[in-house]
Formats: C-alpha cells, sequence, structure tokens
C-alpha cells in the first residue's frame, strides 16, 4: 500500500510538476498541497551532494532493500510495532529503487527548505525505522526475552 501511495504521488508530480535544476532552491516557485510546499526535484545519487553515481545508488538502495529482509528475518518474533517499521522500510526502499531503475533518478517532491527536499518514501524509510527500533525494544523488554537462570551464569 505505502508503495503504491509514494509512486502514484511521484506519478502525480512528474506530471504535474517542472524539474527545478537549482540547488539550493531559490526560485523555482513550489506549488503548495496545503502548508506543504512542493517542489519537484530529481536526484539520481544518495544525496544531494554525495554518491552521484546512478549505478552505485542503485547498488545501494537494492542492498537497502536486501538488509531490510535480513533484519526481518533476524527479528524472528515481531511486535506488531516493528512488523508496521520493517513493512514501511521495505516499501520506502523498494519505491526509491523503483524510480532509480526506470527513471534513473528519485523524484523528490516535499521542500522543507532549500537544502532539504523528499518523498514518501524517505519519510516511510525514516517512520520505519523509528517503528523497527521501538518493537525491538519492547520485545526485548517484555519478560519472555529476560535471560534464565541457567543463562546468568
Amino acid at each position: 500500500m505505502s508503495l503504491a501511495v509514494d509512486q502514484t504521488a511521484k506519478l502525480l508530480v512528474r506530471t504535474g510538476l517542472p524539474i527545478c535544476h537549482q540547488y539550493p532552491i531559490v526560485s523555482c516557485a513550489p506549488a503548495h498541497l496545503g502548508p506543504i510546499p512542493l517542489v519537484r526535484m530529481e536526484n539520481s545519487g544518495t544525496g544531494y551532494l554525495a554518491l552521484r553515481d546512478p549505478t552505485l545508488a542503485a547498488a545501494l538502495s537494492l542492498l537497502g532493500c536486501l538488509l531490510v529482509v535480513v533484519y526481518a528475518a533476524w527479528l524472528r518474533r515481531m511486535t506488531w510495532i516493528a512488523v508496521h517499521g520493517v513493512g514501511l522500510q521495505l516499501a520506502g526502499a523498494l519505491s526509491n529503487l523503483v524510480d532509480r531503475l526506470l527513471a534513473g533518478a528519485v523524484t523528490d517532491y516535499i521542500n522543507v527548505r532549500p537544502t532539504f527536499t523528499f518523498n514518501l518514501a524517505d519519510l516511510f524509510l525514516v517512520v520505519g525505522m523509528v517503528l523497527g527500533v521501538a518493537g525491538v525494544v519492547r520485545a526485548l523488554a517484555a519478560p519472555e526475552w529476560a535471560p534464565g537462570p541457567a543463562d546468568r551464569g
């Protein structure tokens, strides 16, 4: 669901907004979705200032997707919080990977300041990470995860 939402938002942005070629953004006129300024940026690297090679960025995105799957398998017994977190992380990573593979760049559009523009997939990654960590902390705090008398040495 999150993957579809992000890809739909990116499609609407690609068809409705011109690309802003400035960094930092100074004179590109934003559209607004309520109070949220929208400016279309095409990001071929992994960040605005680092790793501009699109092939390396796609490889790192694929590695990130694989690491989320390994992380989910490592958790084995996940709380619902961690399940949602892993789902959001995977959706965000896959959505940005789809952009890199099909368009050669990730479409960013939520502009919060001249040097910071992101997309819903990025937001899903961050929220998913927070939920994943919260789920791990919650699971570790549960009594059934505490070491037994034989484990205490």
